[in-house]
């Protein structure tokens, strides 16, 4: 059976570490991931749930609005309703790994935005950073190709033109074998290649 979950999304709160009375850290939280349908683009928010150093981790690096990758399993849940005493089913998704998807100065940018959209709510508009380059300012036409003429050549790599101590001079080839027996791709069946 297949259950594998592979989600993008924006971390809806910071995570907090939280330990088992057996001294078990995890963490629960939710990420929101946008979906679209035929008219328009809705939200979806999504349990998680995260054990040991995957918690930890989470807790220590990810912030609310973070963009994050999750890969997973979605766990299914039945606990009993103190208010209506009837079964509830609950879907979580059991994280196995997770990235941070942006940069550390991303992630500052924009906690300084979220703090400068509360504290300063006069400026509504949006400033263009002066030292931000456009593709459109860049000129293309003094790139240099690998042509003389008209019509670009590929580069064709030949060791012979590589100046003696510009790279390691080990033979790579002889590593190959050495590590893999002299057994290559080629030398297999059908069956056996990987």
């Amino acid at each position: 059976m297949i259950n594998t979950v592979i989600l993008v999304g924006r971390l809806t709160a910071t995570p907090t570490l939280s330990t088992t009375s057996n001294g078990i850290s995890y963490t629960r939280f939710s990420i929101a991931v946008n979906r679209r349908n035929s008219n328009n683009e809705t939200t979806d928010f999504i349990n998680l749930v995260a054990w040991r150093n995957t918690a930890e981790f989470i807790t220590k690096y990810a912030t609310k609005g973070a963009l994050v990758g999750i890969e997973g399993e979605l766990h299914s849940n039945v606990y009993t309703s103190t208010a209506t005493n009837s079964p509830v089913r609950t879907f979580d998704v059991l994280v196995n790994n997770f990235r941070l998807l942006e940069s550390r100065q991303a992630a500052e940018m924009r906690n300084r935005g979220f703090e400068s959209s509360f504290s300063n709510r006069s400026n509504q508009g949006f400033t263009p950073n002066s030292n931000h380059i456009s593709p459109t300012d860049i000129d293309f036409s003094q790139v240099r190709t690998a042509s003389t003429g008209s019509n670009p050549k590929p580069v064709k790599f030949n060791p012979e033109q590589i100046e003696e101590n510009s790279i390691p001079t080990q033979n790579f080839s002889a590593v190959f074998d050495e590590e893999f027996d002299g057994i290559s791709a080629l030398d297999l069946d059908d069956d056996e290649k990987w």
